[in-house]
């Protein structure tokens, strides 16, 4: 169950990329006048920002429940695989408040993945519920077209090592279209 636990975000993150290699425009890249959307944090102190195609997807899964994933690469090259991920389902709607993956309410899953750059899976840094510093994000507006809000929390390298390599990720912050 543990391997499963965390290949899940890696298959979102695949998922992503392919929905998101379709469209390449650069619509939202921070270079917009009202209306910038962006993903911005500091991962291990070193700043970084997914400004390339951001966005927010929401699905129905069945059962009252919803998936909502927020997704944005680094540059616009399809030979680079830098972005990031989050991923919320949840029972129910989602709603302004705060979001901890290692909640043990189980009316929804937290999931995030950093890519900084590889296609082997084993490169990958995921969310794994650290106990001192778990991920969290926090939701400050959603509506059917705009999603903001921060983030933060450990990330690890996705192996099957008792003690992965670790980055830590402060000052999160996202603008997403909902689409």
């Amino acid at each position: 169950m543990k391997i499963s636990f965390r290949w899940w975000p890696v298959c979102l993150l695949l998922l992503c990329i392919t929905a998101c290699s379709k469209d390449e425009s650069t619509e939202g890249n921070g270079t917009g006048n009202n209306g910038t959307f962006y993903i911005r944090c500091k991962i291990d102190g070193t700043s970084k920002t997914f400004n390339i195609s951001p966005n927010a997807s929401k699905q129905d899964l069945g059962s009252g429940t919803t998936s909502y994933s927020i997704f944005g690469k680094a540059v616009n090259d399809p030979n680079n695989f830098e972005s990031f991920g989050l991923s919320i389902q949840i029972a129910g709607a989602l709603a302004a408040g705060t979001y901890v993956e290692t909640d043990s309410s189980g009316n929804y899953y937290l999931a995030a993945v950093y890519n900084p750059n590889s296609t082997e899976a084993t490169q990958i840094y995921t969310t794994l519920a650290d106990a001192t510093n778990p991920f969290q994000i926090t939701i400050s507006e959603v509506t059917d077209s705009l999603m903001t809000g921060t983030f933060k929390g450990k990330m690890f390298l996705n192996t099957t090592d008792s003690t992965p390599p670790s980055v830590t990720v402060t000052e999160g912050e996202f603008k997403v279209r909902v689409q």
